[in-house]
C-alpha cells in the first residue's frame, strides 16, 4: 500500500495516491512489498511501467514513467556519511541463487570521476557484503560501513565475485 506520494514525483504524475494498493506491474502479480520494490528498482530510467492499482472500490490501470531520482549529496548513502561511496546510487534488490531469492544492494549509477568510480564501483554491481558482514539492503550496507576508516566490499559483477578494499 502506498503510504506517501511525493509532489512532482513519477508516482504523483501517474496519478497514484496514498492508500492505493499496487497489485500488478506489467501484468505480473505483485506478491509483497519486496517484490514491488525490486521490480521498480530494476526498471530503467525512461521506461514506462503499466500498473494495476486498487483504490477504495476501484480497479485502475496506471502508466508510470520511470525518471531519475535526484542523487543524494556527495559522500552520502541514506543519511550516513560514507565518503568512499560518493557519486553512487544504490537500491535494494533481489538476486536468485540456488533457486531462492536473496536480498542484495544493486548499484544503479556511478558518476564518472566520483570517489565510488575511483575505487572501482560500477553501475550494475551487486553488493553482497561489507566489512565481513552480509548485507541485503542499503541500510545494512550503511550500518556495516559507518564509522570505519577502512572499507571492504564484496561485489558480484557479471559472473565474477570481486573484493574492493579501501583504507
Amino acid at each position: 500500500m502506498i503510504a506517501q506520494v511525493q509532489p512532482d514525483s513519477p508516482a504523483s504524475a501517474a496519478g497514484l495516491r496514498e492508500g492505493d494498493l499496487i497489485v500488478e506491474i506489467g501484468n505480473r502479480v505483485v506478491r509483497n512489498t519486496a517484490d514491488l520494490r525490486n521490480r521498480l528498482g530494476l526498471a530503467t530510467i525512461g521506461d514506462t511501467i503499466d500498473l494495476r492499482v486498487l483504490r477504495v472500490n476501484q480497479d485502475l490501470r496506471v502508466r508510470l514513467r520511470v525518471t531519475e531520482v535526484p542523487a543524494a549529496p556527495a559522500g552520502t548513502v541514506g543519511n550516513a556519511d560514507i565518503p568512499f561511496l560518493a557519486g553512487a546510487t544504490m537500491n535494494n534488490a533481489e538476486r536468485t541463487t540456488g533457486g531462492r531469492k536473496v536480498p542484495v544492494v544493486l548499484v544503479t549509477k556511478v558518476e564518472a570521476g566520483s570517489a565510488s568510480f575511483r575505487i572501482g564501483l560500477r553501475a550494475g554491481d551487486v553488493i553482497i557484503g561489507a566489512n565481513n558482514k552480509r548485507v541485503g539492503n542499503v541500510t545494512e550496507l550503511v550500518t556495516a560501513l559507518r564509522g570505519n576508516e577502512k572499507m571492504v566490499l564484496n561485489i558480484l559483477r557479471g559472473d565474477f565475485q570481486l573484493t574492493i578494499s579501501v583504507r
